[in-house]
């Protein structure tokens, strides 16, 4: 990661989660921010396959609206995936993915335990959020979302 694309390769995407107009919507956006075309590669229905079968196949692919949604940045570098992290289409109808890269390691996971890595980051992360703002060992069973008071008696 971190290295140029070469001019002959197309900047793509692996989404998972999203229902067919939310994929087009992500594709035109990420497209106009990354001034061309971004192709958009569909991993849902295919959890049990591998990262790089799904990547390899290209463009298209199965798009359905689900609970958990990805993003995997396919041969960007590191600017433009701050770019398009930042420029990702923004709406009520449209949740924030989780984001990734694809790797050496993950290419040869399936999707399933893809999203269950990247899952389970994000809710290290959140404990550890938690944790920092509240100490360690705290089991209050609240949301400490932004803004959120909590008085530990």
């Amino acid at each position: 990661m971190g290295e140029p694309t070469p001019a002959d390769t197309r900047l793509a995407i692996m989404i998972y989660g999203y229902g067919d107009d939310q994929a087009e919507v992500i594709k035109e956006g990420l497209s106009k921010a990354m001034g061309g075309p971004v192709d958009v590669i569909g991993a849902d229905g295919r959890t049990g396959d591998t990262v790089f079968a799904v990547v390899d196949d290209g463009p298209a692919g199965i798009f359905e609206a689900r609970d958990d949604r990805l993003c995997m940045f396919l041969g960007f570098d590191r600017d433009q995936i701050h770019e398009a992290i930042i420029r990702f289409p923004v709406s009520e109808d449209l949740p924030r993915p989780i984001f990734c890269v694809l790797t050496e390691s993950n290419a040869e996971w399936t999707v399933e335990r893809l999203i269950a890595h990247l899952i389970e980051e994000r809710e290290n992360f959140v404990r550890m959020q938690h944790e920092h703002k509240h100490g360690n060992g705290c089991d209050c069973g609240h949301d400490h979302g932004p803004g959120h008071q909590h008085k530990h008696e």
